[in-house]
């Protein structure tokens, strides 16, 4: 079986840096990419950049995106409930291209109905904002060199 590397662009994670060269730009910031240079990232690899949606976004009427003016508008029972029913399971977060196993390196920010004290919002904080779908080394070199041009965080995410 084939495997893909999925490059994670513009993870909402913010770390303390301790000197202001090693900072990097996050959403918001006046140094945050364009849509323009996300969808130039999206031509140069064949269409394998992925705007990110919480896994758990299916079980949320009110979701919002990570601005907060976006709504997913996502809500969908039946996938809620296969959400609901493997979130404990390794799979599922696998599969998904901006998921991670354990929701508490995303601050819990969009948890299933069932794991979710409160249900009535689900963001991405804590995720990354795209992610290049890598199936050839031609998309893993230009996502890096995106991330490393826009001085923005990347985290690799391999399924083997």
């Amino acid at each position: 079986m084939k495997g893909s590397t999925l490059l994670s662009i513009g993870s909402a994670f913010v770390s303390v840096a301790y000197a202001a060269s090693s900072c990097r730009a996050i959403p918001g910031d006046s140094a945050w990419p364009s849509i323009s240079s996300f969808n130039s990232l999206n031509s140069s690899v064949g269409g394998q950049l992925i705007a990110s949606k919480p896994l758990a976004a299916s079980c949320h009427l009110k979701s919002t995106a990570q601005d907060k003016t976006k709504p997913y508008n996502s809500y969908d029972a039946q996938m809620c409930s296969y959400v609901n029913t493997n979130w404990g399971a390794p799979y599922i977060h696998e599969a998904d291209p901006a998921s991670v196993q354990y929701t508490n390196n995303f601050n819990d920010s969009c948890l299933p109905s069932d794991f979710a004290t409160n249900t009535t919002s689900c963001s991405l904080d804590g995720l990354p904002l795209y992610v290049v779908n890598a199936t050839d080394v031609s998309h893993i070199s230009k996502g890096v060199a995106f991330a490393k041009a826009n001085n923005i965080r990347l985290v690799v995410k391999n399924t083997g």
